[in-house]
């Protein structure tokens, strides 16, 4: 039993119906978590002494295994005492999000995150002939689910240096669709296509998305775009020698389907193959907890936390730096994320402080521009909680659990 938990990601399956090329899951399998693996997990949530337990969906794609989603909401739901309060959310790419899907969702109060990137040129990147079914879900949920369209539905846009021409568009797409609440990140892969006239595309991009976002927020008193919600202007907690992120902690852990049990979904080995040498130490256990069935829990997870505690990838940040110079002269450093398995993903590299570029550009870029939005007051008006950080995970973390 882990005493301490209050959330929980389950890995449902590493099957997915897209192959999107700038996906870090690396080796997609055909795996699904077995029932034998699925409810152990679950009774950490259920013997949690934690009155409000959050559990999280994810893949792969976990909508394929929709029938094994359910089970797990009956399964908390049955002999649920009155006092305990389950929060379920949801990260998908929304391809299989149809009218019954939707419906239970709805029903349980699902907070949902779907990855969409857009206008159908970007789009198009992600996946081929998608645009349209995604676009139908955007005219049908507030029509038929507009509670939960309004209060628990979110989209998340991956960007990649081909898909910058499009950000504008996209961001403007999603205003009129009427999204309430809106993310981009960049790809957490290095990308071959990055070089400094990206650099100027994307400033080009952000300066017409500021304003279209400064004028709905002046119009309608709502800033979907998280990033311009001004929450980052008071976060301090990834400054001088913290952890970048809760992975060190495993504030958040991730079930994969076999119930290995990590501190972070993206170490989870059944839909990608480490091969960077900073994961090296991967093959014996530094970043795996151990199984959900092992009845030392605890003690595992103590062990993990000891290992990782002093890990350079997941530490000192004023020591990182890109090909902009070191992160301790930036004046960003206390507001910007970095995801370390980004630092890891670069080929060939084994400087656990080297940060990618495209990830440095993004961050100087967008938080440039958040800057001048915190001088707009309508501007980062706030409908939900938390910042942006670069990925989904990091993302859900932030928007449910607060910083750190």
């Amino acid at each position: 039993m882990l005493r301490s938990l209050d959330r929980l990601i389950l890995i449902l399956t590493s099957r997915c119906n897209l192959n999107c090329t700038y996906c870090f899951q690396n080796r997609k399998t055909s795996r699904t978590m077995s029932r034998r693996e699925l409810f152990p997990a679950l009774d950490l949530a259920r013997t949690s002494p934690v009155a409000d337990f959050t559990v999280l969906f994810y893949g792969g794609e976990p909508l394929i295994e929709f029938p094994l989603l359910r089970q797990a909401v009956e399964y908390l739901e049955q002999g649920r005492a009155l006092t305990k309060r389950y929060t379920y959310v949801l990260v998908t790419n929304g391809l299989l999000m149809d009218s019954p899907t939707v419906e239970f969702l709805s029903e349980h109060n699902f907070e949902t995150m779907i990855s969409f990137d857009g206008v159908r040129a970007s789009q198009d990147l992600r996946g081929k002939d998608t645009f349209d079914v995604l676009d139908r879900l955007l005219e049908r949920l507030p029509r038929d689910h507009s509670e939960f369209f309004q209060n628990r539905f979110s989209v998340n846009i991956t960007l990649s240096p081909a898909s910058i021409p499009f950000l504008a568009d996209s961001v403007k797409y999603f205003l009129e669709k009427d999204v309430r609440d809106l993310g981009i990140n960049p790809i957490l892969n290095p990308s071959s296509e990055w070089n400094p006239s990206i650099a100027e595309q994307l400033d080009q991009q952000f300066a017409v998305l500021f304003k279209a976002c400064l004028t709905h927020a002046e119009k309608t008193g709502v800033q979907p775009l998280s990033i311009f919600r001004g929450v980052r202007s008071s976060r301090t907690t990834q400054i001088g020698m913290k952890p970048l992120c809760g992975a060190a902690s495993a504030r958040t852990p991730a079930v994969d389907v076999d119930g290995r049990l990590y501190g972070c979904a993206l170490f989870a080995r059944s839909y990608q193959a480490h091969t960077s040498p900073l994961l090296d130490s991967d093959q014996s256990g530094a970043f795996e907890i151990g199984r959900i069935s092992d009845p030392d829990m605890e003690k595992k997870l103590s062990q993990y936390r000891s290992r990782l505690a002093r890990n350079p990838l997941l530490h000192e940040k004023r020591l990182k730096a890109s090909s902009f110079g070191r992160c301790s002269d930036c004046p960003f450093l206390g507001r910007c994320f970095v995801c370390p398995v980004s630092i890891a993903l670069i080929p060939g590299n084994a400087d656990p402080h080297r940060i990618p570029d495209f990830l440095c550009d993004f961050n100087r870029i967008s938080l440039k521009y958040q800057e001048r939005m915190e001088q707009h007051p309508v501007g980062t008006s706030q409908l939900l909680r938390g910042d942006c950080p670069d990925d989904p995970i990091r993302r859900i973390e932030a928007k449910f659990y607060g910083p750190g």
